[in-house]
């Protein structure tokens, strides 16, 4: 690995506003599901809800109409009123309408209620991030792709059949995908434009710092949901490239912040800590980058943390400066495959 021949320390812990409590999450079919992190965090959101009788069903299909309340819930729309309505999703429709967004549902009613394919949620997407591949769905796919948007089965395979664009979208995929969108940059709600775009609009290729943010951000909501950190919770800056972890309780805050940063041509992670047990959550940060982490990686980072210094492992390297009790600063130069 490259080194690198200076890098920059930052002071201090920024004040954050903690968000409410967050919502109960006790679904009985959730546990273990590939899709929990994300389900969990669109609840905690309001994305989506669960049912009455405490499930989730996250294999079950999303209707066109349920998949557009998620995205536009996610962004915030600015529903129109509509005082006459039809159908619980009427407003929604309309501003998808103004939007010029496609979808069967704004002539076809029953089209609302039939499960949407992915093929047609990367449309959608697409559209909703002012591109209009409405014509053109493997450009939509790949347009996904390589915005960080979304991957396939295979996340090391950038194919339109990998993608599985005539598979149906379940609840736990459509939680995925909206969860990505919102780590990956897409930010607010755009209007699609009425002619065809070309394939020049296609970005390139989603850098690695993206997919490292989605793999630590979903690996922190794994560990926080163990019981023993029950009191903790992850609250994010969306102007800002970082996540922080709070501790609430009626005397104390405790924060842990996790900054991105590419310098030199390295990814710099810098860890602000002000908690006991900061080394389990930067041990659960770096497995979350994709980083290879050997079991006498804590006895080592625990000296780090207690009386400074350097690590040197095989794919990354650890700094913490002498007399500073509130920075672990990692560097490395890639993270691996984006996960799952």
């Amino acid at each position: 690995m490259l080194s690198l021949t200076a890098f920059i320390i930052l002071s201090g812990i920024q004040p954050i506003k903690l968000e409410a409590a967050d919502k109960p999450l006790s679904f009985t079919d959730t546990k273990g599901h590939w899709a929990e992190a994300y389900i969990n965090w669109a609840v905690q959101e309001g994305v989506v809800n669960g049912y009455s009788d405490g499930t989730f069903k996250p294999d079950s299909n999303v209707s066109e109409a349920e998949f557009l309340v998620m995205l536009l819930r996610a962004f915030h729309a600015q529903l129109p009123e509509i005082t006459n309505k039809s159908s619980w999703s009427d407003s929604f429709y309309a501003f998808a309408s103004e939007m010029n967004y496609p979808l069967y549902g704004h002539s076809d009613f029953e089209a609302r209620n039939r499960a949407i394919l992915r093929e047609q949620v990367a449309i959608v997407i697409s559209a909703a991030d002012g591109v209009n591949f409405i014509n053109s769905p493997s450009l939509a796919v790949s347009y996904l792709y390589n915005k960080g948007y979304a991957s396939g089965v295979d996340p090391n395979i950038t194919t339109v059949d990998n993608f599985q664009p005539f598979s149906q979208l379940t609840r736990a995929e459509a939680a995925a995908f909206i969860y990505k969108l919102q780590l990956s940059g897409f930010s607010q709600l755009k209007k699609c434009p009425a002619e065809p775009s070309s394939s020049i609009v296609l970005p390139e290729t989603a850098s690695d710092l993206k997919n490292m943010k989605v793999g630590i951000e979903l690996a922190l909501h794994k560990k926080l949901a163990e019981t023993q950190y029950g009191s903790y919770v992850i609250v994010r800056n969306p102007d800002k490239p970082k996540i922080s972890v709070a501790y609430r309780s009626s005397i104390t805050t405790n924060i842990l912040v996790v900054d991105y940063a590419e310098v030199g041509g390295e990814h710099k992670i810098t860890l602000y800590d002000s908690f006991t047990n900061t080394l389990d959550l930067a041990i659960t940060v770096l497995k979350g980058a994709k980083l290879t982490v050997q079991d006498s990686l804590a006895s080592e980072l625990k000296n780090l943390f207690a009386e400074g210094g350097t690590y040197n492992g095989s794919n990354f390297r650890a700094e913490r400066p002498e007399n500073d009790n509130g920075h672990v600063i990692i560097y490395f130069k890639n993270m691996g495959r984006t996960p799952q």
